[in-house]
């Protein structure tokens, strides 16, 4: 029998009927508002407890809040439920670095995207079209053409940057025509050297590295005039579906790893929550 038409939804869905978690919300506008440099490093948020306590609704309220009171700073919730995560996402780490670095900013992350295209031709992916975002094909693409060897790359010092250009102009179209850019063309150039001698575990090592380091970039995630310490927030709601109830602390720590180690490397300007 269908539900009556005039009941609720689901709590998680009606963020209109939000109520109480006062101390919770000051503690997250406490370090969202501290002034930059006011902190050597920003804290990670943990909310815990029992199952169906409201937790995710908590997420999903502080995220629209951030939407609607502070419109500049970038933000991503990635969800491990079973309900909210693909298996890829909950089961790839490498999946899950793709989905903070497709949401958190439309700007250039060099480092990650090659590295992401290079292994999905490593993993062996035969067709870009199942890649689910525009330069995520496109670094599949040029990768697939390095390893190949269709792609000559002239040296990276000097002013022969014609193919660091030319895979620039490919993987951020929006950029064409703008003056500036050579040390993102250096850098694509630089990576695409490098990447092409990297076995699948040796990029997949790097992986998160690579994708902090696109993120400290100035303007990245954030513009340079910034006056707070929190350049973004990153929810991440409900860790523990990593792994099964039966799952060892050892397990999950390594499971988690990457997270942690993300954590650690972008702790001065990224609020995890």
């Amino acid at each position: 029998m269908p539900s009556p038409s005039y009941l609720p939804g689901k709590p998680s869905d009606e963020l209109s009927r939000f109520t109480n978690r006062k101390p919770e919300i000051e503690w997250f506008k406490r370090y969202l508002n501290a002034p930059a440099g006011s902190l050597s490093r920003l804290p990670t948020l943990m909310f815990y407890g029992v199952g169906g306590i409201g937790k995710s609704w908590l997420l999903k309220y502080l995220k629209r809040q951030l939407g609607d009171t502070w419109r500049g700073v970038a933000t991503v919730r990635i969800d491990f439920t079973r309900e909210g995560a693909s298996n890829r996402i909950r089961d790839d780490f490498v999946e899950a670095l793709a989905a903070i670095r497709g949401d958190i900013t439309p700007e250039p992350c060099p480092r990650f995207d090659l590295a992401y295209g290079f292994l999905q031709v490593h993993r062996g992916v035969r067709d870009e079209s199942t890649l689910d975002k525009p330069v995520r094909k496109t670094a599949f693409g040029v990768a697939n053409e390095v390893i190949k060897g269709g792609l000559g790359l002239v040296p990276v010092v000097g002013p022969h940057l014609q193919i660091g250009y030319s895979v620039l102009e490919k993987l951020y179209p929006h950029l064409k025509g703008k003056l500036g850019l050579d040390d993102l063309a250096k850098t694509i150039q630089r990576e695409l050297k490098t990447l092409r001698d990297l076995e699948v575990a040796d990029i997949e090592k790097t992986l998160v590295w690579r994708l902090a380091e696109d993120l400290k970039s100035e303007g990245v995630i954030t513009p340079p005039s910034s006056v707070h310490a929190a350049q973004a927030v990153i929810f991440v709601d409900t860790l523990e579906a990593l792994g099964p109830a039966d799952t060892s602390d050892s397990s999950i720590a390594i499971s988690t790893r990457w997270l942690r180690d993300l954590i650690c490397q972008l702790d001065s300007r990224v609020l995890f929550v």
